[in-house]
């Protein structure tokens, strides 16, 4: 087994516009309830604490004017890199090419809050013996995903808008089969989030 570190990527360099254009808000500064008194957490500090606690290390990319988003996750412990782009595959490959030297990477976009740290580790379990690796829920593929350290070229090359789809559908991934509605839980506009908090 690789003892090369496996480094989470928090995306979260996106302009938001469609959340935005819904509230007039921040998305990944929205409160997510925690059921205690106060504000409760920021929906990108939800994602932020999965990642940490299921990698060795978490690089957040952001934009560089997102000032208030990067003290939050450096204060988490994130390392926090600027990054003008908002394309996903831009942003996932500058990640990759900031850690050319880790054994993997777990890609997880900020927008989703409710990822359990749970399954945040089973991905990273799965990357000992498999080169990618996804939770899926109910047939769905979700977050974070996994890559192993033979696909940098690929995945250091991206660019633009589309992540790195054509390569789990060209390559193959490990499906772990979860409990976890988070994983596949984006928040696009605020009814996706009412709609995530409502008892079920």
């Amino acid at each position: 087994m690789s003892t090369k570190p496996v480094i989470g990527l928090l995306l979260a360099a996106g302009l938001s516009s469609r959340y935005r254009a819904v509230s007039g808000r921040h998305k990944l500064l929205e409160a997510v309830p925690d059921g205690l008194p106060g504000a409760g957490t920021p929906l990108a500090l939800c994602a932020a604490r999965s990642l940490l606690a299921g990698t060795d290390a978490v690089l957040a990319i952001v934009r560089p004017e997102d000032e208030p988003l990067a003290g939050l996750l450096a204060a988490a412990g994130c390392e926090v890199l600027d990054f003008a782009s908002p394309g996903l595959g831009a942003s996932l490959a500058f990640g990759v090419r900031a850690r050319p030297e880790a054994g993997g990477w777990l890609v997880l976009p900020a927008d989703l809050p409710f990822v359990r740290p749970s399954t945040v580790q089973a991905v990273r379990a799965a990357l000992a013996v498999s080169p990618c690796a996804a939770p899926a829920y109910r047939n769905q593929r979700g977050h974070p995903v996994g890559f192993g350290a033979r696909h940098y070229a690929a995945l250091a090359a991206l660019d633009g808008d589309r992540g790195a789809r054509d390569l789990l559908e060209t390559q193959g991934w490990q499906r772990i089969g979860v409990d976890d509605p988070g994983c596949v839980a984006d928040i696009d506009v605020p009814a996706d989030l009412e709609a995530c908090l409502r008892p079920r």
